[in-house]
């Protein structure tokens, strides 16, 4: 019987706070292929789907002690 073998790899997405300190964000994609960042957008290839994820904060705006959201 095959067995079923499903990758997640985590990305992180690193910056810095309000304090100066980094800041991480991790999230899971199956099988990640490819990332491009383009103005304020950054978009993630994997096996099935591509990721678009815009900045919705207005310049200077901060939410939760970070300035993209």
């Amino acid at each position: 019987m095959p067995s079923l073998l499903i990758k997640q790899i985590a990305c992180f997405f690193i910056g810095c706070n309000q304090q100066g300190r980094v800041a991480a964000h991790e999230r899971l994609f199956d099988k990640p292929m490819g990332m491009y960042g383009i103005n304020n957008s950054l978009l993630v290839s994997t096996r099935y789907q591509i990721w678009r994820f815009d900045n919705c904060l207005a310049p200077e705006e901060i939410y939760q002690q970070s300035d993209r959201l």
